[in-house]
């Protein structure tokens, strides 16, 4: 059993490092330079999808693969029921049909039986079963609660069902086998913050204001989700909506009518056991920060789990936790910015000259965005470094798996530039800036990227360099700058 196990594992890291690698290769475009436009080079304007699309399919068939252990009988089959429905549309049509259902139920039933029927599903106090008891004639009760199914929330309705197929199976999938995952993203995370809290110590102004242990108490708080409670609140949460929905679903009232789809539908009306009442982890490559607490979405775990050359981790899981980790000391910092005003100044200035270099679409930087721009220097600072110590000797060493002849410091450079990959044109959106902004405004202020690269200072990324901004640091400016404030 154990020898089959570990030649499934290594199939599965044989799949997803030859996908990642793929899209890679894939993705270059030699017919531009890197030290013209990094961004267009690793990631040609004819690309069809992003990397998670790519890795998409190995995926699936991985979670397709993960048996959900509910726990009891009970909660077995409503998750069943559940992941039926999940797997049927929902529409405005299948709304139309039920109440068409429902406005002949009184061709065969007396109105008492139809009020207890109803009252079966909904809490007494609910408008619509005030309203449809308040009839005296068992047609207009079943044209007033037609009436009360056509203004269900259909769309929450599906989204609700697909959220608990996918959470069940998710969280079933970490349990099972994400816990070297966990420890391998928990594990970078430790190490970002060693790196991070000597850098602090190491930056003049924090220390000449007496600022850096304070700043060294966010970095230090800063934690990964505790998914083990976020399964047992899910849990929780699944067991009482199965308590609800089988009570319903088994009461001989119902019988004979489309129960379970009735059942499924009382629980709208229960806010506290929709499931959106909590953040679902969902099959994406979403992260966030909340409160110090790092959340991952599903693709980060397959990265760590699978992906195990270094360069490709690093770049891709790992700069997303020196990112989200980064905010911890910028973001969540702002009460207004505590950075230096040079070093703020120096953020925006690089993005917007960026911008204008290689804007595809639209080019505004707005002073919102300095919390992910400076959390995108900080965190790509930091995961470099660290992706430095774990290569070692082999940083300028050709990377054997690939077909091009790149080093692994230059996959790095690819890997963090193919996360970001979207056909053209990149436009901006929500609160970050558009991805060919993120990834040459950031790279460029590398000089282990124009080293690696051979950039030449004739070369459009080196001219759109505004000047290295040493957020932190022994090279940060000594001084908060003369509009700061906070303080």
């Amino acid at each position: 059993m154990k020898v089959l196990i570990l030649l499934i594992s290594v199939f599965c890291v044989s799949q997803a490092s030859d996908a990642f690698q793929k899209y890679i290769e894939q993705a270059i475009d030699y017919n531009v330079h890197p030290c013209d436009d990094f961004y267009r080079h690793s990631c040609r304007k004819t690309t069809t999808q992003d990397l998670k699309g790519a890795l998409s399919s190995h995926i699936q068939s991985i979670l397709d693969k993960t048996h959900i252990k509910m726990g009891t009988p009970a909660l077995e089959k409503f998750t069943n029921v559940v992941g039926y429905f999940s797997r049927r549309n929902f529409t405005a049509q299948f709304v139309r049909q039920f109440k068409e259902q429902y406005l002949n139920r009184c061709q065969n039933q007396s109105l008492e039986v139809f009020l207890k029927e109803v009252q079966t599903l909904y809490p007494e106090s609910s408008d619509c079963i005030n309203d449809i008891t308040s009839n005296r004639d068992c047609q207009s009760a079943s044209q007033q609660f037609a009436s009360c199914v056509e203004s269900f929330p259909v769309e929450n309705f599906q989204s609700d069902l697909n959220d608990f197929v996918d959470d069940a199976v998710l969280l079933n999938w970490i349990d099972q086998y994400g816990s070297s995952a966990l420890n391998r993203i928990n594990s970078t995370l430790l190490d970002v913050k060693q790196i991070a809290i000597q850098l602090i110590k190491n930056t003049p102004w924090l220390n000449k204001y007496g600022l850096a242990e304070e700043f060294q108490k966010y970095a230090e708080k800063t934690v990964l989700a505790n998914y083990t409670s976020l399964k047992n609140a899910r849990m929780a949460l699944f067991e009482r909506q199965s308590k609800v929905y089988n009570n319903c679903s088994s009461n001989s009232v119902l019988q004979n009518s489309p129960r379970h789809v009735l059942c499924l539908l009382s629980l709208l009306k229960h806010s506290e056991l929709v499931s959106y009442v909590l953040d679902p982890i969902q099959i994406d490559d979403n992260a966030y920060n909340m409160g110090g607490a790092l959340h991952f979405y599903f693709t980060y775990f397959y990265v760590a789990q699978y992906i195990t050359n270094p360069a490709e981790y690093m770049a891709y899981a790992g700069f997303t936790v020196g990112h989200e980790f980064g905010h911890s000391i910028v973001t969540s910092t702002l009460r207004p910015l505590k950075y230096s005003e040079i070093v703020k100044s120096c953020i925006q200035d690089q993005f917007k000259k960026s911008c204008s270099y290689f804007a595809e679409f639209n080019c505004t930087v707005l002073l919102d965005q300095i919390g992910d721009n400076g959390s995108d220097l900080i965190g790509f600072q930091i995961i470099y470094d660290l992706f430095k110590q774990e290569i070692g000797e082999k940083l300028h060493d050709q990377v054997p798996e690939y077909k091009q002849n790149m080093t692994y410091e230059q996959l790095f450079f690819y890997a963090y530039g193919a996360q970001w990959c979207k056909r053209y044109p990149d436009i901006s959106y929500d609160d970050h800036q558009a991805h060919i902004t993120r990834t040459n405004a950031v790279l460029i202020q590398h000089e282990e990227f124009q080293k690696a690269f051979g950039c030449s200072d004739q070369t459009r990324m080196v001219q759109s360099n505004n000047g290295k901004c040493h957020i932190f640091g022994p090279d940060a400016p000594q001084e908060k700058g003369r509009n700061f404030e906070g303080f």
